[in-house]
């Protein structure tokens, strides 16, 4: 459980950051920033608007106590003579246009300002702004989410650097050409009066939930769950059932990577030798990859290999252990207000029921899962060049990229162009994109897993490494 004074300082470092007036700030540019900000507000406000009328009328059509009120009142109509069964009809018709018209016209609605809301904050930050650069790496490999016919079901995994992550993902997973090309209302109408989407259908895992939009339930959440909340097998396949296929994107580390979550981490590596060292990510949780890659397995119909139950045993011993000694050290540096979640991260983490639900002939899954590592960084004017790598201080005069955890007002303030000529420097991001084969996960037991991912950060952290050594500026 985090603090209400730990919401307060998430909210400060990652949602307004190093963000401040100037006094070279004219009344365009305010006036400009002001109306991004009220238009996604007013997203945010409508999206919550809708939500909770659908989820009252949702209760309120489960409620035990409405189902026997509607039950004596069938009963009385249908003893009246003459207008009952007319009366008793008009009842039905008006318990079925609420229950399904009413609550599916508010989850199109819904779901419009979801898929508005993702366009319009691509266009502003990525599509119309040459304040913020993205770079890929020389191996870098190309994202395919769709086969020949349709969108596959897709598993996307990467580092967490900042809230701006979100954002960034939905614009590199987007059809790129088709967005630019393509206006939001077309887009709009194709979704509403064809049931169509012209964009990849994007979801992010994590907290207990799966989402693409900053729920109220979701900010709820922060106060209320750990970062061990995970999404069991069963609601990813509902979510498949329910909506097709899609990709799922996964942030395991949980946590935003921070100057003091660093600082954690490295005590951790000094003090407990057999932890794994990482620099430059966090640990990662293994539990939603877990659920993700078994929910897969299920889909296909593929069986576990056996694993010695002792070896087994042993091994969760272990993970138990070292998972102990990272919760106390992440609850003992929340309690001062350093370690920061991320904003779009919560869920309830539901309860649900194992069903053996009938598989949709129509899931197709992607044979391959997408690793992504992002890192920001900033131009910053000195004499002084730090080498990340080996902690050297060495003299050179002029521009060095300086790594930075980006604020959402520090990329809505590149947006604008100013005529402060410190306000329009840019925000570059250096990005990698490994494609690996799913196949050989499926069959794979937890702890092998767990395994797996783990060596895979440890890739990302030297990957990461190279960044610091092979970036220089001129």
């Amino acid at each position: 459980m985090i603090s209400l004074r730990g919401i307060i300082r998430f909210f400060q470092v990652h949602v307004v950051g190093r963000f401040q007036l100037t006094q070279g700030e004219t009344l365009r540019e305010l006036t400009t920033l002001t109306f991004k900000i009220l238009t996604l507000c007013l997203c945010f406000f409508l999206h919550s608007l809708f939500s909770t009328v659908r989820s009252l009328i949702l209760f309120v059509s489960e409620c035990s106590i409405i189902r026997r009120i509607q039950i004596y009142k069938k009963n009385f109509w249908s003893q009246v003579p003459i207008i009952g069964k007319s009366a008793l009809r008009c009842l039905n018709y008006i318990d079925s246009f609420i229950n399904v018209k009413v609550v599916l016209l508010l989850e199109k609605i819904i779901s419009s300002i979801e898929i508005y809301s993702q366009l319009h904050v691509i266009e502003i930050l990525f599509k119309s702004n040459s304040n913020i650069q993205v770079f890929f790496t020389e191996d870098s490999e190309r994202i395919d989410l769709h086969d020949e016919d349709d969108q596959q079901t897709t598993l996307v995994i990467s580092n967490h650097r900042s809230v701006n992550d979100y954002l960034l993902i939905n614009y590199l997973l987007q059809d790129t050409l088709l967005i630019k090309y393509t206006r939001k209302r077309e887009v709009l109408n194709s979704f509403w009066n064809n049931n169509k989407r012209m964009i990849p259908q994007i979801n992010f895992v994590s907290w207990g939930k799966i989402y693409n939009f900053p729920r109220l339930s979701l900010m709820k959440n922060i106060a209320l769950k750990d970062e061990n909340t995970y999404c069991r097998e069963e609601e990813l396949e509902e979510a498949i059932e329910k909506n097709g296929n899609q990709t799922f994107v996964l942030f395991p580390e949980v946590n935003i990577l921070t100057t003091e979550l660093g600082m954690v981490q490295r005590k951790l590596n000094q003090d407990y030798i057999f932890v794994t060292k990482f620099y430059n990510v966090l640990y990662p949780r293994f539990k939603n990859f877990i659920s993700t890659i078994n929910c897969f397995a299920n889909k296909m119909n593929i069986k576990k290999m056996k694993h010695h139950m002792v070896i087994n045993e042993a091994k969760q011993f272990l993970n138990e252990r070292f998972e102990k000694i990272v919760n106390v050290s992440y609850e003992s540096i929340r309690e001062k207000d350093a370690a920061q979640v991320s904003m779009f991260l919560g869920g309830n983490q539901r309860q649900s029921q194992s069903q053996n639900k009938k598989k949709k002939t129509s899931f197709k899954l992607n044979p391959n899962i997408y690793d992504l590592t992002i890192v920001y960084y900033k131009p910053n004017y000195t004499n002084i060049g730090h080498d990340h790598v080996n902690g050297n201080l060495n003299l050179h005069e002029g521009y060095q990229l300086e790594q930075i955890v980006p604020s959402f007002l520090d990329f809505l303030r590149t947006s604008i162009k100013s005529v402060n000529e410190e306000n329009n420097e840019p925000i570059i991001i250096m990005i990698n994109i490994s494609k690996i084969k799913i196949a050989p996960l499926l069959p794979m037991t937890e702890k092998k897993l767990e395994k797996w991912l783990e060596n895979r950060w440890g890739k990302k952290d030297k990957l990461i490494n190279k960044f610091e050594t092979n970036i220089k500026m001129k």
